[in-house]
């Protein structure tokens, strides 16, 4: 060390030189430095705090689902809903099928007469664990949870429901979730070495560093408006597509996934819809889209295991179980595929749903107006 060399830099040499060691002490120091920080980025999240942030700048893409329902879920819990919320869970055909939130709430505004704000919380591949996490997140009180099901929905892992717990890919936490994974032998899941949602919570950034590298480097802006809808009428597929399409849910891993999972997926869905009737919510089980012209009979089999599975827990709850595919039959030119509608379909769809749900919004709504959020509320009672 030179003499003129200043103390504090000194000092700074030492500090960094002794986090390079190997020791344990030195290991524990930087898990002391770190793991607060860490802590905090999660209460940031999982309170909502974060939602302070323009959506715009947290997007690692315009077509960011999963940050885009995790924000949304965020910013309720900051900004609870002024009048009777619907909650719109499900795959991404159920997200699809509506033109907006505002467009579905005045839609279901006119059938009902009731004032609403609507919420499609829905994304790609979605499994029951992420809608239960979802539901979990929501403020408590009254409102509709409008839950969508498929084919699509059974099919998937224990070890895939189970990754929610990490906060993947919501960036959520659910104690309903991990209480079912923990008491059905058939998880069998590890626990995660980071707690609660911190996995998912430094995956989102690594993705998003990523994303915006080249911006990042550039000093460019970091914004991508949310686009609600990937599916469009300029790119749809051609029919002999669209019939492949359907042949490889079949035959492929899905399909064959189907029949190992189901029962999981069954229990799960009774869990889901018994905890959306314990936090004060009327639920309603919707058949989502699909593109009856090319599907023809292909999914029978699968419809005469997961239909009943379906009934029996509308049935216990004393929910609806609403199926339009027959009320109003689209064509194959209305669809992308063989289950997402572009946009001729859409205005047509949220129109006979929310007539559908006119019964369940009115009994919701009783003699209050606008809506104003409660408490948690027990039991599951009927719409």
């Amino acid at each position: 060390m030179t003499t003129d060399e200043p103390l504090t830099t000194t000092r700074r040499r030492r500090f960094l030189c002794g986090l390079r060691g190997r020791t344990p002490l030195v290991l524990v120091v930087a898990v002391a430095l770190v793991f607060p920080a860490l802590l905090g980025i999660q209460a940031a999240f999982s309170s909502g705090a974060y939602t302070v942030v323009p959506e715009r700048v947290l997007l690692r893409t315009a077509r960011d689902d999963f940050l885009h329902n995790s924000y949304t879920v965020g910013r309720l819990k900051r900004h609870p809903p002024d009048r009777l919320p619907i909650y719109v869970i499900g795959g991404s055909a159920a997200r699809e099928s509506l033109v907006s939130d505002r467009s579905f709430a005045d839609a279901v505004q006119r059938a009902s007469g009731v004032p609403v704000r609507t919420y499609v919380l829905s994304n790609y591949d979605q499994t029951f664990g992420q809608s239960l996490a979802i539901i979990d997140n929501l403020p408590p009180g009254r409102g509709i949870v409008v839950l969508a099901v498929n084919n699509n929905r059974f099919h998937f892992s224990p070890a895939k429901i189970a990754k929610q717990l990490r906060g993947l890919p919501l960036l959520l936490e659910s104690a309903s979730l991990r209480e079912f994974v923990d008491n059905d032998p058939a998880s069998r899941v590890r626990s995660a070495r980071l707690p609660g949602a911190l996995p998912g919570i430094l995956d989102y950034v690594v993705g998003y560093l990523g994303s915006h590298a080249n911006s990042l480097a550039r000093a460019r802006s970091l914004a991508p408006a949310y686009k609600t809808h990937w599916i469009t009428q300029r790119k749809v597929w051609t029919l002999a597509q669209k019939k492949a399409g359907v042949e490889r849910w079949v035959k492929g891993a899905r399909g064959r996934n189907f029949y190992r999972y189901y029962p999981y997926n069954a229990r799960l869905l009774d869990k889901l819809v018994a905890r959306a009737g314990q936090r004060g919510y009327k639920v309603v089980l919707l058949e989502e889209t699909e593109n009856t012209d090319v599907v023809g009979h292909s999914f029978d089999a699968f419809k005469r295991i997961y239909k009943p599975i379906v009934r029996g827990v509308a049935t216990k709850y004393g929910v609806p179980y609403l199926d339009l595919q027959e009320s109003l039959h689209l064509p194959d030119s209305a669809f992308w595929d063989f289950i997402h509608p572009v946009e001729s379909a859409r205005v047509a769809w949220q129109q006979v749903l929310a007539k559908a749900l006119r019964p369940v919004l009115q009994q919701a709504a009783g003699k209050s107006s606008p809506y104003v959020s409660g408490g948690d509320a027990g039991g599951v009672g009927s719409p």
